[in-house]
């Protein structure tokens, strides 16, 4: 499991903060904001292999970002995120689950 995904799994606290974060409006969260994205999309692109396709790693990112909105809302646990974003990341790049 990767340290993002167990952190996510692990501390339910800081999970939701991130949710929240995903939704304000202020200009300090907005910084942090942008640059915890550019820090996801920078992973989520190592993960890929560098297969230099950015739409798998836009695609990979927006779905981190809807499971935890999905697990703030109550849908979903924020400890199923790690199972489900290698089913979406299987899913992109082809492979079975």
């Amino acid at each position: 499991m990767s340290p993002v995904a167990e952190a996510v799994a692990s501390e339910p606290e800081l999970a939701r903060a991130c949710t929240l974060s995903l939704l304000l409006d202020d200009p300090d969260v907005r910084r942090l904001r942008d640059q915890i994205a550019h820090e996801w999309y920078r992973r989520v692109a190592g993960a890929l292999g560098g297969d230099g396709n950015p739409d798998r790693t836009t695609v990979l990112v927006l779905a981190w970002t809807g499971m935890l909105v999905a697990a703030g809302s109550g849908h979903i646990r924020y400890s199923d995120i790690p199972s489900l974003l290698e089913v979406a990341a299987r899913a992109l790049v082809g492979e079975p689950a």
